[in-house]
């Protein structure tokens, strides 16, 4: 498993870096309304990450798995209207987007106990920057190697927007980066 890269550079540079791995972005399409409008005039290859049963009632605000490629509309509108919105969480892997899609429609519904200690169902927003963060560092190792396995690595926007923190489990146990990315990289709109 590759750890993730600890230079610093353009987020494009980092994430297109290794041609061997596959880039993807799960994109929070609430925090957005041009992500669904974007996704269905450019096509990239993508899916959503809820249970097919809820995906179109559920579509403008539902997270979406999607590959990027270098150079292509939807990639580049993502660079250019979404970096600093929190709506990211990048991936890195040398899966298909349907084993990811797959594997991670099962953590964005959940349990959770009410306040009457009844199990109700609910959406996670494990994509979430500021979630992500905090919840995969609670996870047990054999959870996190759970979650974690069709990955390379994560990387998912700090509260500054100059950072770019990455995550990848190597040797049973979290590898943690942070990445201070040139001033371009904060809009990457020159």
């Amino acid at each position: 498993m590759q750890e993730p890269d600890t230079n610093t550079g353009t987020l494009k540079e980092i994430l297109f870096k290794n041609t061997d791995l596959n880039t993807y972005a799960i994109v929070n399409g609430a925090g957005s309304d041009k992500v669904l409008m974007n996704l269905v005039a450019w096509e990239p290859e993508h899916q959503i990450l809820y249970p097919e049963y809820e995906a179109e009632e559920l579509e403008e605000a539902a997270p979406w798995l999607v590959e990027l490629k270098q150079g292509e509309a939807f990639t580049e509108w993502l660079f250019e209207e979404c970096i600093g919105e929190r709506l990211l969480l990048f991936i890195q892997s040398t899966e298909d987007i349907d084993t990811l899609a797959e594997h991670y429609r099962q953590y964005s519904k959940i349990e959770f106990p009410d306040t009457d200690g009844n199990w109700e169902q609910g959406y996670f927003s494990f994509y979430d920057p500021g979630i992500f963060k905090v919840w995969v560092d609670s996870l047990t190792k054999e959870e996190i190697a759970g979650f974690h396995k069709p990955v390379n690595s994560f990387w998912f926007e700090g509260e500054n927007k100059e950072e770019l923190h990455g995550v990848a489990f190597k040797d049973n146990s979290l590898v943690h980066s942070k990445i201070i990315l040139n001033k371009k990289t904060a809009a990457e709109k020159d």
